[in-house]
């Protein structure tokens, strides 16, 4: 354990590389990780009275909290500044005294980035982006998910969560692109090194595969599955969407990102779009796609009426696919 230790959050939504950034990140001897900490989810809810299912009444809960904190001295800001030290002694405890930093990454922080900026002003923030239509590809590929149902809180309401958070914090953050890490472009990781203030080692980019994360979330497949940085990743989501009826979800997908939050991430949306519509028409998975879509048709009103419980409008995977989808 060390004393003295400086969290680093990275924030990005699932299928965007994060473990494999993780990893590299890991294989500096300034930095301490684990898998997946998850250490700020529940703390950070216990204020939020909407997105909580649980066997005891979470709304009479946060009453509870309220008032307990309104009769602390300084109010919420004493309690926020005592979980702070409490989050941070626990990552210390994850370090060796010859740590710096302690790096948190954990998926669903894209519902709490903003809260979780504020409570640490002396962490470090990195936003990781990827293509959208990869990262929609990537959810599409695993074994019996739905990227446009189960995993709208990636595609949607956590993407547009977290450009927020970086067009909020951008002074403080720090941004990479997966497309510039993963060819191991220096001056990507020289930029990304001198916001942590750290000396870029460029054999950290062979020296990962050595980095174990221990504990059952992450990206175990992933792992696996790159032991050395590689660009076929980046072509890789052609095939997935490449029949017409994915096709034209991911242009419908792209317009409710929008050209400015595209741009805020560091990509082109004409360039998107004429990759996607430059894509050999493929009827794989056409015949499967249109089954589902026709399940969507029949579940999607119950499952919009379960999500009303959410304390933020989110886009039904009905309204997505058939373009009606806003902003948010």
């Amino acid at each position: 354990m060390t004393d003295h230790v400086a969290p680093i959050f990275l924030f990005s939504t699932a299928r965007c590389g994060s473990t494999l950034l993780q990893r590299i990140l890991g294989s500096y001897p300034e930095i301490a990780t684990v898998s997946e900490p998850w250490l700020l989810v529940p703390l950070m809810y216990a204020f939020r009275t909407r997105g909580v299912y649980a066997e005891y009444e979470h709304g009479t809960l946060v009453s509870a909290m309220e008032d307990f904190c309104a009769q602390l001295p300084d109010g919420r800001r004493t309690f926020q500044s005592e979980l702070h030290e409490l989050t941070t002694r626990l990552y210390q405890h994850q370090c060796e005294p010859h740590h710096r930093y302690f790096l948190d990454k954990t998926p669903p922080y894209f519902l709490i980035a903003d809260e979780i900026i504020e409570m640490f002003p002396d962490a470090k923030f990195i936003f990781l982006w990827r293509n959208p239509l990869a990262v929609a590809a990537s959810l599409a590929d695993w074994p019996q998910r739905n990227w446009g149902g189960l995993y709208r809180e990636n595609l949607f309401f956590g993407l547009a969560n977290l450009i927020r958070a970086y067009e909020l914090n951008v002074e403080r953050a720090h941004a990479v692109r997966f497309e510039d890490y993963v060819t191991g472009d220096h001056e990507t990781w020289l930029r990304l090194m001198a916001y942590l203030e750290l000396p870029f080692r460029p054999e950290s980019l062979g020296e990962f595969s050595g980095v174990t994360l221990t504990g059952r979330m992450g990206d175990k497949h992933g792992v696996n599955l790159y032991q050395s940085l590689s660009s076929e990743p980046l072509t890789k989501w052609h095939a997935t969407l490449a029949n017409p009826l994915r096709k034209e979800a991911a242009r419908r997908y792209l317009a409710w990102i929008g050209r400015a939050r595209l741009a805020t991430m560091g990509y082109d949306a004409d360039e998107l779009y004429r990759e996607l519509d430059g894509l050999r028409a493929d009827m794989s998975n056409l015949g499967a796609d249109a089954i589902n879509l026709a399940k969507v048709l029949v579940t999607e009103p119950l499952r919009f009426r379960v999500r009303h419980m959410s304390n933020v409008r989110r886009p039904s995977s009905l309204r997505y696919i058939l373009g009606a989808g806003r902003s948010i």
